[in-house]
């Protein structure tokens, strides 16, 4: 028993030192949980402070999203008043877009004087009246041109009939385009266009087309006519060919040789097919007449590929043949549209009476400086049109002063080609001038106030130099570029009272020194 309670004693010293052990390890762990605890606490501590950190963003957000809704309403409200306004603006004025379903225009050329689009394409016509708005094809390179008539080459049908048969395809803009769409076009206004259109009626233009490109063009003034009257060589005015407005002619009329039913025919003679020669004919006889005459049964277009008269079997084969009316307001001067327009109109050009003191001419108006209209145009290196026809070389290349003066160089004053303030030499190959029968004929009249003057030296559309000239009598087209006349002016020393051995249009003219103004001669390089 002895052994047995000395091995338990030993047992229960051993049990005690574990239980020892046990409880500084629980004394440990009580530590360590105290420690979590605490660690635990000051980690609710900074999440109940970060939650009512939350809290007070949310109730900040919240405040700023009612806010912003309330700004976002508002700025919707004004956006309506605006778009409320600018509707009431563009109803009461005609400011907007125009050419558009909902702001038709005038005419083609109207949406180019409003800086609207300048490519060619559909666009929502309005002539008033009684007309409905409707799309036509603007013909936007050549200044503004609706069409009005388009025959293609190879489809079938008689020229002359569809022109005076009413509309043809006139109901979609499908074929009322300038380019091949297989099939024919006419306006079923086009009747009733010289009609309504009276003298704002201005032009008509007849052009030759393969693709878009034109090979050959008419221009005729509408004056005076009637829907077929028009294309005749009494109202021809320009074309591009050098001499078809003086070369004589035995058939130049739409209807044209009827026997044969050569229409929209311009031709110089007759002396047998291999020698019948002229400009245009659009064909579409059934008979084999004449070699030339192959395309049986469809129209044939056919155009002279050359500038003067050739035989018709030179003649080359066209996509279309179209007719283009310029319709547009007539004004009384540059000034007058502008007022009119509310001072939104662009530089180019616009269709001009001079408050019906002269017919209506198409004129380049300089609207950015306040509504000049160019009557004159020098080009540097260039010649006088071949319109101007004389056998007299001085005629032909006349120096600056005769440009000015001489009645013979007015250009025909339908012609929109070079009236504007380009070198046009990239564009016609040829660098003409440009001289507007206005240009002495506003002195000739007590109706017209010509208020001043202003010259200008121009490189690629840039003014490098100027003068302005006021105060003179309306009565004399050259005095007033004089001295006494000067105003503003590009140069600083150039004043009515400075030193002049020459200042007049016709300058030094036994040198053809024109437009002089000059100071001293002291011999080559001292002329000043």
């Amino acid at each position: 028993n002895d052994a047995a309670i000395s091995s338990n004693a030993a047992s229960i010293s051993s049990n005690a030192a574990a239980i020892s052990s046990h409880e500084a390890t629980i004394s440990s762990n009580t530590a360590g949980i105290s420690s979590n605890a605490a660690g635990i606490s000051s980690n609710e501590a900074a999440i109940s402070s970060n939650a009512a950190g939350i809290s007070s963003n949310a109730a900040a957000i919240s405040s700023n999203e009612g806010a912003i809704a309330s700004n976002t309403a508002s700025i919707s409200d004004h956006a309506d008043s605006i778009s409320s306004l600018t509707d009431a603006v563009a109803t009461a004025t005609g400011e907007g877009v125009p050419g558009t379903k909902n702001n038709p225009a005038p005419s083609c050329r109207y949406i180019l004087q409003m800086g609207g689009e300048a490519h060619n394409g559909h666009y929502w016509i309005d002539h008033g009246g009684a007309e409905t708005p409707y799309q036509a094809f603007c013909d936007m390179k050549r200044g503004g041109l609706e069409l009005v008539y388009k025959i293609e080459h190879g489809i079938s049908g008689d020229p002359y009939s569809l022109w005076t048969g009413g509309g043809t395809n006139a109901d979609t803009t499908t074929h009322n385009a300038v380019y091949q769409t297989g099939d024919h076009f006419v306006s079923d206004k086009l009747e009733s266009f010289w009609d309504s259109a009276g003298t704002n009626l201005n032009a008509v233009h007849a052009g030759v087309f393969n693709g878009n490109r034109r090979v050959a063009f008419f221009s005729f003034t509408a004056a005076n006519t009637d829907y077929e009257s028009w294309f005749a060589a009494d109202y021809l005015v320009d074309s591009s060919y050098s001499d078809v407005l003086t070369e004589t002619k035995n058939y130049f009329s739409i209807a044209g040789d009827t026997t044969w039913k050569r229409e929209w025919f311009i031709n110089g003679n007759y002396g047998g097919c291999s020698v019948d020669a002229g400009w245009l004919v659009l064909d579409s006889n059934e008979a084999d007449t004449c070699s030339w005459e192959e395309n049986y049964g469809s129209v044939d277009i056919l155009y002279n590929p050359t500038q003067t008269i050739q035989a018709i079997d030179t003649y080359a084969h066209a996509d279309t043949f179209g007719v283009f009316v310029d319709y547009d307001v007539v004004y009384d001067s540059c000034q007058d549209a502008l007022r009119k327009t509310d001072y939104r109109a662009r530089d180019g050009n616009y269709w001009i009476d001079h408050a019906d003191t002269t017919s209506n001419q198409l004129v380049y108006c300089d609207m950015e400086h306040g509504g000049y209209e160019l009557v004159f145009k020098v080009v540097h290196g260039g010649r006088v049109s071949p319109r101007w026809d004389s056998d007299s070389a001085d005629t032909q290349n006349p120096d600056a002063s005769a440009l000015w003066s001489g009645s013979t160089y007015d250009f025909p004053i339908v012609v929109g080609r070079n009236v504007d303030i380009h070198d046009e030499s990239n564009s016609y190959g040829n660098g003409e001038h440009y001289a507007s029968p206005f240009r002495y004929g506003a002195f000739a009249t007590s109706d017209i106030t010509v208020d001043d003057i202003e010259v200008r030296v121009i490189t690629n559309e840039k003014t490098l130099k100027f003068a302005q000239f006021s105060g003179f009598a309306q009565d004399d087209e050259d005095a007033w570029f004089a001295a006494a006349y000067l105003g503003a002016n590009s140069w600083s020393d150039l004043t009515p009272s400075s030193t002049f051995n020459y200042f007049s249009i016709a300058g030094h003219s036994e040198i053809n020194r024109n437009w002089f103004i000059n100071s001293y001669y002291g011999g080559g390089n001292v002329d000043s």
